[in-house]
């Protein structure tokens, strides 16, 4: 019905124009999570910024656009049904192509995702696992046994030795055989 693929073109050229020169309008992803997919986000986020001063000279500019194609299209202004025919059909596609161009440039969609991702990796619940240190076989008998896992280590030393033989070996010697002085209770 209505050629208009040169406004498409350059729907897209100002939508690129946007995104590499203009620095104030730029992604705003700290709130991505908050919709529940890529197509509520993308609505939001546009319209979050056309409500901006910064796009207000963009917005100009796409309006020209959208005029220019009602004139090539010979639109009425004066005919409502067909001005809501155009606009439905084309002045939508000339935005869809300026913000598609603006949000490829910008990998709007990529980094939407890579959010999602980092927040349900945040929001995973982990669950903290405390682990009780090994204890050695023998400090865990020697709770368990009291003292009669010493008298087992005991008699396989002695075993392992072949000492038990040997008396004089065994015996300790006292504090006065070690020069002590006897002088009192210690």
């Amino acid at each position: 019905m209505w050629d208009v693929t040169l406004h498409l073109q350059e729907a897209w050229k100002l939508g690129r124009q946007m995104a590499v020169y203009d620095r104030q309008t730029r992604p705003e992803l700290t709130t991505a999570y908050h919709y529940p997919s890529y197509p509520v986000f993308q609505a939001a986020h546009r319209h979050r910024i056309e409500q901006t001063s910064a796009f207000r000279p963009w917005d100009d500019k796409l309006q020209r656009l959208v005029e220019q194609a009602a004139k090539r299209c010979r639109v009425s202004l004066n005919d409502l049904q067909q001005w809501d025919q155009f606009y439905s059909g084309v002045a939508r596609m000339i935005h869809n192509v300026f913000w598609g161009a603006w949000e490829q440039a910008h990998h709007l969609e990529e980094r939407y995702c890579q959010r999602i991702a980092q927040k349900e990796t945040r929001d995973r619940p982990t669950v903290l696992r405390v682990a009780n240190l090994p204890q050695p076989a023998a400090e865990a008998e020697a709770e368990d046994t009291g003292g009669e896992l010493w008298d087992r280590v005991a008699n396989k030393v002695f075993d392992e030795m072949q000492s038990d033989e040997d008396a004089q070996f065994w015996k300790l010697p006292t504090a006065e055989s070690m020069g002590a002085k006897s002088g009192g209770p210690v």
